[in-house]
């Protein structure tokens, strides 16, 4: 038996980007190896729950779990069952299909594709930021806000600073930074503040990856170009984490006052 990532999980896990094939294909070509008698889609981030409910004797996992904690190992072990981690096969991955297929066909589809979810991304942070409650830019602790609060300032933290370094290699690659994207703004506390620097951040990177010539993203520039892909995608994910956390401290916060 199979547990597979639905395509919500792999969106929550690696970005809105993916999954690169549905679910249904995904199934449907995991059903048809001989060795396979069942697949199971799971909508979580972690098979945990599916887990515990099959309770196996093994549970296999990818090698790459060997340099770090397995967080289902617990629950496998919890009924006598054993974790067996299975060597990779280098080159043989997703990510790697999306750098060779981003190398093919050049940068302009990956652009496209970017900036869809780019653009409905941003207008989900905006409603977040206005649902969040206290304003985000300030120090939460200071105010009292909850461990919700703290951690989505965090991340919005984050988020401005990754969206900052990305600016600043769109521009290194050929975007033409532009003056917002060198030296960093002041700080400002407060939600209106903090929401007009990520709207203007938002105008400045995505200007800049218009301007960039899609063969960059293609993986045919200089060295470490190749990597621009990468990480947009990446901070499409850092972007998403951010939305999630405000959405929730938001939650939290609507409840309290009700």
């Amino acid at each position: 038996m199979v547990g597979l990532n639905s395509d919500a999980s792999v969106r929550r896990l690696k970005g809105p980007l993916r999954p690169f094939v549905p679910e249904a294909e995904r199934a449907e070509v995991l059903a048809a190896l001989a060795a396979v008698d069942y697949v199971v889609l799971f909508e979580e981030a972690s098979p945990a729950g599916l887990i515990a409910a099959l309770r196996p004797e093994v549970y296999a996992k990818g090698g790459d779990y060997a340099e770090r904690p397995l967080p289902e190992r617990p629950v496998v072990e919890a009924h006598g069952g054993r974790v067996v981690l299975l060597p990779l096969v280098e080159g043989r991955s997703s990510s790697a299909l999306a750098e060779r297929v981003a190398a093919r066909l050049g940068g302009e589809r990956f652009r496209s594709r970017f900036l869809v979810a780019w653009r409905a991304q941003s207008g989900r942070l905006e409603r977040a930021l206005e649902g969040s409650g206290p304003p985000a830019g300030a120090e939460p602790a200071a105010r009292g806000a909850g461990a919700g609060a703290v951690e989505a300032a965090s991340a919005l933290a984050r988020l401005l600073a990754e969206e900052a370094e990305v600016l600043r290699l769109l521009g290194g690659a050929g975007g033409e930074e532009g003056a917002a994207g060198g030296a960093e703004a002041p700080a400002e506390a407060g939600a209106v503040a903090l929401r007009r620097r990520l709207e203007s951040r938002e105008r400045d990177l995505e200007a800049a990856l218009l301007r960039l010539p899609a063969g960059k993203l293609g993986g045919d520039g200089a060295a470490g170009e190749g990597d621009l892909a990468a990480r947009l995608e990446a901070l499409l994910l850092e972007r998403e984490r951010a939305v999630a956390l405000l959405a929730a401290a938001g939650g939290a916060a609507g409840g309290g006052r009700a």
